[in-house]
């Protein structure tokens, strides 16, 4: 399907799931589908941006010369490549590789069987994995982990995430993918827990949220149960057993 025109875009029910491939032509401005469903690739040429009010759903790849929004998930059996920003209320998932000219946002998690890579931030409300590098010229934050399988992970400025952070190659903040001339000592690289790779830079660990605090066995003031053996305690305050 090829879409020239305002006129063609308005008379497609976006709702239903299209077969083949969707095309659609430059300067066409913003364009607000309900959905975007289709088997094979999505095709957007410059001057024209998709923001679908729910989700996007691709069998192929996607190629926009501007940016893709989404309210819900974007999903792609291939990779994601756009001109300016890519996001997503919810989660942003692609089978090879994500890249963008400026950011990647996430309310979900970001994933990718590749590498994930963006001009500016990286930023996701759960996890950020990739199969590749993870590389960002600004700041990458997750609500999550952040794992790169096989290779490194680099940022302009900061990392962050409140889980663990791993790596096969090194950990970089401070050093922009693009740019040469920063300081990776100025920014620091902050998670749960590192799990793998070689950090250059400052790293600080703030402990993974479910991870108790090794302060004893410590009986519960109800006299019932030890709150950190799950034991029951008798009257005098004595674990059974």
């Amino acid at each position: 399907m090829k879409i020239t025109s305002l006129k063609e875009f308005n008379s497609v029910d976006w709702s239903k799931k299209i077969e083949g491939d969707v095309e659609i032509s430059a300067n066409l401005g913003v364009l607000r589908p309900e959905r975007i469903w289709c088997t094979g690739s999505l095709l957007v040429d410059a001057g024209t941006s998709i923001e679908a009010g729910r989700s996007i759903t691709v069998g192929g790849s996607i190629t926009a010369g501007e940016s893709i929004r989404a309210g819900g998930h974007i999903t792609v059996g291939g990779a994601i490549t756009a001109g300016e920003s890519i996001r997503a209320g919810g989660a942003i998932e692609a089978r090879w590789y994500i890249t963008a000219g400026e950011s990647i946002e996430a309310g979900g998690s970001i994933r990718a069987g590749g590498s994930i890579r963006a001009g500016e931030s990286i930023r996701a409300g759960g996890a950020i994995r990739a199969g590749g590098a993870i590389e960002a010229g600004g700041s990458i934050e997750a609500g999550g982990s952040i794992t790169s399988r096989s290779r490194g992970i680099i940022a302009g400025f900061h990392i962050s995430c409140k889980n663990t952070l791993s790596a096969k190659m090194r950990i970089i903040a401070g050093v922009s993918p693009w740019e040469d001339g920063l300081n990776p000592g100025i920014f620091k690289i902050t998670c749960g827990k590192l799990e793998s790779g070689t950090v250059v830079g400052t790293l600080v660990e703030t402990g993974l949220p479910d991870e108790k605090k090794d302060v004893g066995c410590q009986h519960r003031q109800t006299g019932k149960f030890c709150s950190e053996c799950d034991e029951r305690i008798n009257a005098q305050g004595e674990n059974d057993g």
